[in-house]
Formats: structure tokens, C-alpha cells, sequence
């Protein structure tokens, strides 16, 4: 036994190495024989580990077309599908030179995202405005993501099961619906998928680094925050993965009394190594911030920041606070999932007192264990984090109290805790593996499940804002975007009892609920009332250029066509670049006998929108009347 280890050899393995040994002389075997023996079960062993991680991986892209396949049947919404795609004369005319370039000087849609931009373009190129395409790549895209996911966590863990646990859970909980089965949230899937490729890239660099695998992070990294600049949280991920499972990063406890010269070269080594580590995040970090600044400015260009007036400052912190258990209740049981959710008038003071102590505890406690369990601490703080820049302390537009797609890539911090927790648990407790199995199949069975009704509320505006309604009761914008589909249907009298339910509810914006008023008024002959209702949306807000476009329209339908050439040209005077404001000062001018120039106003309106139908046929029979004269 000194002998054994004395020439540096385990004593403990020498003395359960002995017995094997006396084995081998009784079967008269070589010591090459068992070694061979060994690898030959290790390799059936990898081999049978890799067709069962195989076999599952095929199951949960199989189990996610399932629950997702009915989304090519939906259709495009009102809700931002028109900015982004099926009213934006640009995405519509697919990819050109034009239009690339375009997409990188734009910022007409909301903050500057000019891959996202590109991929709606491709989209039109490839399928026009045929709404199965496009939510086709937007699920095409989520599976990727998905993949990625899988493979990133299993070459940093080890551990195929609890890996393909989180991939599974982030593919099929319903709290990611809003992300695939929405086309204006495109920017969320792809942004996303970049996200997974720079975590995939940055695992390879860390076990090979290079200058040539740096610069592919920097890469990736860079495309996901060209489809969406919230990918700024990502290099504070990497430190977080840096920690677990990667160990990258390393905290020497050394007391000058206890260190002897080996602990001193140690803990020079860590470090060193701990300063590389932070170092080589400066650049992402740069590349972050960079980001945040055009993303600011563009937003400030476009004036879309809400004023403290509209949500105030200690509202927002609130309702920050309460979010984060929201999220965590609804990532538990998703049921009361809806498309937008207002911020209410008030919080009560114990709730967001009782959610900040709650938080806190959450934060302390994930800290103090993670020399033990690092996995909760990572999860804790990368879902907490990733958070930061969805919770609406910032806001742009109509900034709802929580959204779905604000956790899109928060969950998988939680995930990460749950599927490395239940291993943990199982230890413990010693649950059977059979009731493990049943139990973690329940819940994925159970989530499907809620996951395929939740993307059929999306197939159409009709039953997307219902379902919102349902759920939270009062909603200014789903009555009002309700009401205009219902429009769009001829159902005008339940569009009018939907506007006014808008109105009712305080929309942050009334002119453009009367200016609905106005048109669904119209539509039921009420041309009193429809007046009323549009010259309340004048009042309201003398800036509103499609107030003034609709005034244009109900004086063109009276006959009066210098009124609604007046009109149509204050419109003009607010945005230039409106195709409806051209063709209606077209035909007013038309009418009055002008020819020249309303073909000159049909024409900027085919400039603008080289799919405007309704101006195209205008121009033709304008040309046609100035060769019959």
C-alpha cells in the first residue's frame, strides 16, 4: 500500500484495483483484453445514449410542428402587420437593392432593425402577402432556436436529458406562442436564433479560443442585435455561463497567513485568468451599448418615447416589481394568456412591497447557494436579468404591463432550474424513475395542450382580441382593433359598440378612435354623426394626418371636392409620404377638372406604394381622359 503510493498511484484505487486483477489470472485474460472489453461497452453505451437523445430530439420537433402547424392557416393582424409588412409599400416590393439599403436608413418601424426589415422582405419576395409563409419561417426559425438551444446546453453540461428538458419546455410552452404565431414579432424569433448562435459559437471558442472563433461571437452577436437590439443582456449571459457550467471563472479564498507559495502561484493564475475573462466581454459590451444608443435615438426621432404623463415613473417601477412574479405565475400556469394587457390606474402598496421582498429573498438566496447548487444561480440571474430591458421602466409606444414576448428568452433561465432542480429533487427523494418519467411526460403532455389552443386565438383578429377581452375584461386596444376588424367585415354596428367600449376605457389615443367612429358612422348612413366623430379627432389632435385623409374622404362622397382637396392637403402638410392622401387630392383634383395634376398625385401615390391599386386605376383613367380631350 506505501508502494502504491508512494510511486503517485491512489492507494484507495490501488486496493480496488487488486481483486480485478486476481479475477484476470483466474480467466486467464490480459489486462489488454478487459481494456478492450471496457471500451467496447463504453462505445455501445454512447452509441445507445446518442440514439435515444436522437430519437427524443426527433419527438419534440415532431411534438412542436404539432402544436404549431395551424398557425399557416392563420392570418396577418392588425395589430403591427401592417407596419411591418402588408402596408409598408417597401417590405411589400421584396428584396432589391432599393430596399436593402433602405432597411439599414429606416427606422419607420418603431426602433432600428434592419435584419428583421430584411427577413420580412424576404419573406414578400418568396410569398407575397400570403400570410402562410410567413408564419411558416417564423416557426422554421423558432425550431432552430430550439435546436441550438439543445445542442449549446449539452456540450457545456454533459447532461442530455436535462438539456433536452429546457429545449422541450422553451419549443412548447404557450407563454412563446405570441412570439411564433405572431408575423410582427418576427423580430423576437430571429433576434433570438442569433442569440443561440452566438451562445453556440461562444462554447466553442472557450474550448478552442482563437482570434477567428472571437471575431464569429462578435459576429453573431452583432446580427442578433440588428434583428433586435434587446440582445444587449447577452455578454452579462456569457459571464453567467462563464460561472456554470463553463467555469471559466474562478473566486481564490486565500488568507495571507494560510498561503504558501503554491497557493500564491494559484490564486496569480485565477487572477489573471478572471481579468481575461472580463476582458474579452469589453468588445460585446461596446457593441452593446452602441446598440442602445441608435436604438434610443431612433426612438426619440420618431418621438415614440411615452411620457412620464401617460404611465408615470412609480408606476412603471410597480409594476416592474410585480411583473417578475407575474411572468414566473403565468411560465406555472398559463392560462390567462392574452395579446396585451393595459397598465392598471394604480398598485396596491403591499402588492409591490411584498413583490420587491420577494425578489430580493429570491436573489440572496440564489447567491448563497451557488457553490452548491450553480444552476439556480445562473437560471435566477439570467431570467432576472434578460428581463431588464422588457420590464417598461423605458418604454416605447403603447407599452403593455407584461407581454408574452417579453419572456421569450427570460424562461430558459427558469427552465435551467427546473429541469436541473428535478434531478436534484429525484436524488433526494428517491422517486422511482418510472413515476419521474409519467410525471415530467404529464407536464409536457399538459403543456402541449395549452400551447395548441393558445396559437388557434391567433388565427384572426376576431378571435385574437376576443380572447383578450375574456381574459382581462377592459382593454382599450383590443376593443378598438376588434371593432376595426369587425368594420372590415361590414359588421358596423358591433364595430361602433366596440369603439365606443375603447373610448370608454381611456385609449391612450381618442383620435383615432374617433376617426373610426367617423367611418363605421359613415358606413350605416349616419353622415351627421360620422362628421361629429371626425372633427372630434381633428380637435383632439390637429396632427393627426388620418383624420384629415378620412375628412377628404367624407367630402369626397358628398360632392364637395374643393373641401376634401382642402383636407386632403392638410394632410399631405403632416405626412408627405401618405399613398391615401395623394390619390384622394387625385381625385378631387379629377373632379374639378384638373387632369395634370391629379395624374401628378396618382403618380407620387404609385411612388410611394407601387401596389396601390386604387391609384394605379385612377392614373389609367386619368391618361385615358386627357387623350380623349
Amino acid at each position: 500500500m506505501v508502494h502504491a503510493a508512494f510511486l503517485g498511484e491512489n492507494p484507495v484505487e490501488s486496493a480496488k484495483r487488486g481483486p480485478v486483477k486476481e479475477e484476470i489470472r483466474e480467466k486467464g485474460l490480459t489486462e489488454a483484453h478487459v481494456k478492450a472489453d471496457a471500451a467496447g461497452r463504453g462505445k455501445k453505451s454512447e452509441k445507445r445514449e446518442s440514439l435515444f437523445i436522437i430519437c427524443a430530439l426527433l419527438c419534440l420537433l415532431y411534438a412542436t410542428f404539432a402544436v404549431y402547424w395551424k398557425v399557416q392557416e392563420h392570418e396577418f393582424l392588425n395589430l403591427d402587420d401592417d407596419l411591418y409588412v402588408t402596408e409598408n409599400a417597401k417590405v411589400k416590393a421584396g428584396l432589391s437593392k432599393e430596399g436593402f439599403l433602405w432597411a439599414f436608413r429606416t427606422t419607420a418601424t418603431s426602433y432600428w432593425h434592419p435584419l428583421t426589415v430584411l427577413s420580412h422582405m424576404m419573406d414578400c419576395e418568396w410569398y407575397g402577402l400570403n400570410a402562410k409563409g410567413h408564419h411558416l419561417n417564423s416557426l422554421l426559425i423558432h425550431i432552430a432556436s430550439t435546436i441550438l438551444l439543445f445542442i449549446t446546453l449539452k456540450r457545456m453540461t454533459g447532461q442530455p436529458w436535462q438539456s433536452m428538458g429546457v429545449a422541450a419546455a422553451f419549443a412548447l410552452h404557450p407563454i412563446s406562442v405570441e412570439s411564433v404565431a405572431w408575423v410582427a414579432s418576427r423580430k423576437s424569433v430571429l433576434s433570438t436564433f442569433f442569440w443561440m448562435l452566438t451562445l453556440w459559437t461562444y462554447v466553442r471558442y472557450t474550448e478552442k479560443p482563437g482570434l477567428t472563433r472571437y471575431l464569429l461571437v462578435f459576429l453573431c452577436l452583432g446580427l442578433g442585435l440588428l434583428a433586435k437590439p434587446t440582445l444587449v443582456t447577452l455578454p452579462f449571459v456569457l459571464l453567467l455561463l462563464d460561472l456554470w457550467p463553463l467555469g471559466r471563472l474562478h473566486f481564490a479564498r486565500i488568507s495571507g497567513e494560510q498561503a504558501n507559495r503554491r497557493n500564491a502561484i494559484m490564486a496569480c493564475v485565477q487572477g489573471a485568468t478572471t481579468r481575461w475573462v472580463l476582458g474579452e466581454k469589453i468588445p460585446f459590451l461596446a457593441l452593446s451599448f452602441a446598440s442602445i444608443w441608435v436604438s434610443m435615438a431612433t426612438a426619440q426621432d420618431r418621438g415614440i418615447l411615452l411620457s412620464e404623463g401617460l404611465v408615470p415613473l412609480g408606476l412603471r417601477i410597480q409594476n416592474a416589481l410585480v411583473s417578475y412574479l407575474v411572468y414566473m405565475r403565468k411560465i406555472i400556469w398559463p392560462l390567462d394568456l392574452a395579446v396585451f394587457i393595459p397598465y392598471p390606474q394604480s398598485i396596491p402598496l403591499w402588492e409591490w412591497v411584498c413583490a420587491g421582498l420577494a425578489l430580493a429573498t429570491m436573489t440572496v438566496w440564489a447567491i448563497r447557494v451557488f457553490s452548491k447548487r450553480p444552476y439556480i444561480t445562473v437560471g435566477w440571474f439570467w431570467y432576472v436579468g434578460t428581463l431588464i430591458p422588457m420590464i417598461g421602466l423605458a418604454q416605447q409606444g403603447l407599452w403593455p404591463a407584461v407581454a408574452d414576448r417579453f419572456v421569450y428568452i427570460p424562461q430558459i433561465g427558469l427552465f435551467l432550474m427546473a429541469a436541473w432542480g428535478v434531478g436534484t429533487l429525484a436524488e433526494w427523494t428517491r422517486i422511482p424513475r418510472f413515476v419521474l418519467l409519467f410525471s415530467v411526460a404529464a407536464v409536457f403532455l399538459a403543456m402541449m395542450t395549452v400551447t395548441w389552443m393558445q396559437a388557434g386565438y391567433w388565427k384572426n383578429n376576431v378571435t385574437l382580441y376576443t380572447r383578450a377581452l375574456e381574459v382581462t375584461g377592459t382593454n382599450f386596444l383590443a376593443s378598438m382593433n376588434l371593432g376595426s376588424a369587425l368594420a372590415k367585415q361590414n359588421q358596423s354596428t358591433e364595430a361602433i359598440r366596440c369603439f365606443h367600449e375603447a373610448l370608454k376605457s381611456e385609449h391612450p389615443r381618442p383620435e383615432q378612435v374617433h376617426s373610426n367612429l367617423g367611418l363605421a358612422y359613415a358606413s350605416v348612413g349616419d353622415k351627421e354623426k360620422a362628421l361629429q366623430h371626425y372633427r372630434a379627432a381633428v380637435q383632439i389632435n390637429p396632427h393627426d394626418a388620418e383624420a384629415y385623409i378620412n375628412l377628404g374622404l367624407f367630402w369626397l362622397d358628398e360632392k364637395n371636392f374643393a373641401e376634401s382637396l382642402r383636407y386632403s392637403q392638410l394632410a399631405l402638410g403632416i405626412a408627405k409620404n401618405s399613398a391615401k392622401a395623394h390619390n384622394n387630392a387625385g381625385v378631387a383634383l379629377l373632379y374639378q377638372g384638373k387632369a395634370e395634376e391629379a395624374a401628378e398625385h396618382f403618380k407620387e401615390a404609385l411612388r410611394i406604394d407601387p401596389g396601390y391599386v386604387a391609384a394605379k386605376k385612377n392614373l389609367e383613367v386619368t391618361l385615358h381622359s386627357k387623350v380623349s380631350q
